[in-house]
Protein backbone atom coordinates (compact mmCIF):
# COMPACT_ATOMS: atom_id res chain seq x y z
CA UNK A 1 0.00 0.00 0.00
CA UNK A 2 1.02 3.48 -0.53
CA UNK A 3 -0.37 6.95 -0.07
CA UNK A 4 -3.03 7.75 -2.32
CA UNK A 5 -5.21 10.93 -2.72
CA UNK A 6 -9.04 10.39 -3.16
CA UNK A 7 -9.19 13.55 -5.27
CA UNK A 8 -11.74 12.28 -8.58
CA UNK A 9 -12.91 8.84 -6.21
CA UNK A 10 -16.74 8.30 -6.01
CA UNK A 11 -16.72 7.75 -2.10
CA UNK A 12 -19.03 5.11 -1.63
CA UNK A 13 -18.90 4.70 1.97
CA UNK A 14 -17.17 6.28 4.97
CA UNK A 15 -16.24 5.24 8.69
CA UNK A 16 -14.27 6.99 11.05
CA UNK A 17 -13.25 6.01 14.24
CA UNK A 18 -10.73 8.67 16.41
CA UNK A 19 -8.18 9.67 13.81
CA UNK A 20 -8.64 6.65 11.29
CA UNK A 21 -10.65 6.55 8.38
CA UNK A 22 -11.64 3.92 5.87
CA UNK A 23 -13.38 4.67 2.46
CA UNK A 24 -14.73 2.52 -0.18
CA UNK A 25 -14.90 3.85 -3.67
CA UNK A 26 -16.77 2.21 -6.68
CA UNK A 27 -15.20 4.69 -9.61
CA UNK A 28 -11.87 5.70 -10.85
CA UNK A 29 -9.18 3.86 -8.86
CA UNK A 30 -12.04 1.85 -7.04
CA UNK A 31 -10.77 0.12 -3.71
CA UNK A 32 -10.82 0.49 0.08
CA UNK A 33 -8.74 3.77 1.45
CA UNK A 34 -7.73 4.00 5.28
CA UNK A 35 -6.48 7.15 6.73
CA UNK A 36 -4.60 7.13 10.47
CA UNK A 37 -4.18 10.76 10.53
CA UNK A 38 -7.39 12.34 10.03
CA UNK A 39 -7.64 11.92 6.70
CA UNK A 40 -4.46 14.09 5.33
CA UNK A 41 -3.13 10.78 3.46
CA UNK A 42 -4.91 7.41 2.67
CA UNK A 43 -3.47 4.13 2.17
CA UNK A 44 -4.98 2.04 -0.85
CA UNK A 45 -5.87 -1.57 1.34
CA UNK A 46 -4.59 -4.90 -0.65
CA UNK A 47 -6.05 -7.89 0.58
CA UNK A 48 -5.26 -11.80 -0.86
CA UNK A 49 -8.91 -11.29 -2.39
CA UNK A 50 -9.55 -8.14 -3.54
CA UNK A 51 -6.89 -5.65 -5.47
CA UNK A 52 -6.92 -1.43 -5.59
CA UNK A 53 -9.84 -1.69 -8.23
CA UNK A 54 -12.34 -3.43 -7.41
CA UNK A 55 -15.63 -1.14 -7.47
CA UNK A 56 -16.86 -1.05 -3.89
CA UNK A 57 -20.34 -0.15 -3.34
CA UNK A 58 -21.30 0.13 0.53
CA UNK A 59 -19.02 0.07 3.71
CA UNK A 60 -20.65 -0.23 7.13
CA UNK A 61 -19.82 -0.97 10.37
CA UNK A 62 -20.88 -3.16 12.93
CA UNK A 63 -23.15 -2.03 16.00
CA UNK A 64 -23.45 -4.79 17.46
CA UNK A 65 -19.20 -5.43 17.85
CA UNK A 66 -18.35 -4.34 21.69
CA UNK A 67 -14.70 -3.48 20.13
CA UNK A 68 -15.97 -1.25 17.71
CA UNK A 69 -13.55 -2.58 14.91
CA UNK A 70 -15.53 -4.84 13.26
CA UNK A 71 -16.75 -3.70 8.98
CA UNK A 72 -17.94 -5.17 6.35
CA UNK A 73 -17.85 -3.98 2.53
CA UNK A 74 -19.33 -5.16 -0.51
CA UNK A 75 -17.52 -5.47 -3.73
CA UNK A 76 -18.76 -5.97 -7.43
CA UNK A 77 -14.81 -6.68 -8.06
CA UNK A 78 -12.92 -7.61 -11.32
CA UNK A 79 -12.71 -11.09 -12.34
CA UNK A 80 -14.59 -12.53 -10.33
CA UNK A 81 -13.44 -11.39 -6.72
CA UNK A 82 -16.71 -9.33 -5.78
CA UNK A 83 -18.13 -9.84 -2.84
CA UNK A 84 -18.88 -9.40 1.27
CA UNK A 85 -15.49 -8.65 3.03
CA UNK A 86 -15.09 -8.20 6.78
CA UNK A 87 -12.63 -6.77 8.66
CA UNK A 88 -12.11 -7.24 12.41
CA UNK A 89 -8.95 -4.53 12.79
CA UNK A 90 -10.66 -1.44 11.51
CA UNK A 91 -10.18 -1.71 7.68
CA UNK A 92 -6.49 -2.97 7.97
CA UNK A 93 -7.08 -6.40 7.33
CA UNK A 94 -10.29 -8.20 5.36
CA UNK A 95 -11.31 -11.61 4.80
CA UNK A 96 -14.33 -12.19 1.85
CA UNK A 97 -17.41 -14.10 3.55
CA UNK A 98 -18.81 -15.17 0.60
CA UNK A 99 -17.79 -17.35 -2.55
CA UNK A 100 -18.29 -20.83 -4.16
CA UNK A 101 -20.23 -23.17 -1.92
CA UNK A 102 -21.61 -20.94 0.15
CA UNK A 103 -24.83 -20.24 -1.35
CA UNK A 104 -25.06 -20.75 -5.07
CA UNK A 105 -27.59 -18.01 -6.23
CA UNK A 106 -26.00 -15.42 -4.13
CA UNK A 107 -22.67 -16.39 -5.71
CA UNK A 108 -24.14 -16.19 -9.58
CA UNK A 109 -26.03 -12.97 -8.59
CA UNK A 110 -22.48 -11.31 -7.68
CA UNK A 111 -21.09 -12.32 -10.93
CA UNK A 112 -23.67 -9.51 -13.22
CA UNK A 113 -24.05 -7.37 -10.13
CA UNK A 114 -23.15 -3.72 -10.45
CA UNK A 115 -24.09 -2.59 -7.55
CA UNK A 116 -24.77 -3.43 -3.27
CA UNK A 117 -26.69 -2.31 -0.72
CA UNK A 118 -26.17 -3.48 3.04
CA UNK A 119 -27.65 -2.99 6.73
CA UNK A 120 -26.43 -4.47 9.81
CA UNK A 121 -29.84 -4.54 12.69
CA UNK A 122 -28.21 -2.34 15.76
CA UNK A 123 -29.00 -5.68 18.58
CA UNK A 124 -29.20 -8.92 16.53
CA UNK A 125 -26.01 -8.02 14.33
CA UNK A 126 -28.12 -9.68 11.54
CA UNK A 127 -26.39 -8.80 8.31
CA UNK A 128 -28.60 -7.90 5.11
CA UNK A 129 -27.08 -7.83 1.43
CA UNK A 130 -29.05 -6.23 -1.57
CA UNK A 131 -27.22 -7.43 -4.96
CA UNK A 132 -28.41 -5.48 -8.03
CA UNK A 133 -28.10 -5.93 -11.61
CA UNK A 134 -28.92 -2.65 -13.57
CA UNK A 135 -30.19 -0.85 -10.65
CA UNK A 136 -33.02 -3.61 -9.97
CA UNK A 137 -32.70 -5.93 -6.75
CA UNK A 138 -32.11 -9.12 -7.89
CA UNK A 139 -31.30 -10.72 -4.32
CA UNK A 140 -31.68 -9.90 -0.80
CA UNK A 141 -29.61 -12.41 1.37
CA UNK A 142 -29.10 -12.05 5.15
CA UNK A 143 -26.95 -13.89 7.79
CA UNK A 144 -26.85 -14.00 11.29
CA UNK A 145 -23.72 -15.17 11.56
CA UNK A 146 -21.54 -12.42 10.10
CA UNK A 147 -18.44 -12.89 12.55
CA UNK A 148 -18.06 -16.35 11.55
CA UNK A 149 -15.45 -17.91 9.08
CA UNK A 150 -17.99 -18.46 6.35
CA UNK A 151 -21.78 -17.41 7.76
CA UNK A 152 -24.47 -19.35 5.83
CA UNK A 153 -26.86 -16.86 3.45
CA UNK A 154 -30.22 -17.11 3.41
CA UNK A 155 -32.44 -15.47 0.70
CA UNK A 156 -35.08 -13.18 1.58
CA UNK A 157 -37.63 -13.20 -1.27
CA UNK A 158 -38.29 -9.64 -2.89
CA UNK A 159 -41.70 -8.40 -2.65
CA UNK A 160 -43.42 -7.15 -6.27
CA UNK A 161 -44.94 -4.09 -5.75
CA UNK A 162 -47.84 -3.07 -8.79
CA UNK A 163 -46.39 -0.72 -11.47
CA UNK A 164 -48.35 1.31 -14.04
CA UNK A 165 -51.07 4.22 -14.37
CA UNK A 166 -53.73 3.40 -11.91
CA UNK A 167 -52.55 1.67 -9.27
CA UNK A 168 -53.62 2.86 -6.07
CA UNK A 169 -52.58 2.26 -2.70
CA UNK A 170 -54.29 3.22 0.32
CA UNK A 171 -53.48 3.63 4.07
CA UNK A 172 -57.09 2.65 5.05
CA UNK A 173 -57.52 1.51 8.55
CA UNK A 174 -60.13 -0.75 9.72
CA UNK A 175 -63.22 0.65 12.27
Amino acid sequence: PGSAGLSGQNISGIVARGNTIVVTSSANIGGVYRSTDGGATFNAITSADFVPGNDFFDLVADPTDGTGQRLYAASIGIGGSGGIYRSNDFGLTWTKITGPGVNATMDNLLVNSNAMEMTIHPTTGRLDVAVLVNAQPQGLFHTNTGTSATPPWTQIHIPVLPQGAGVAISNATNT
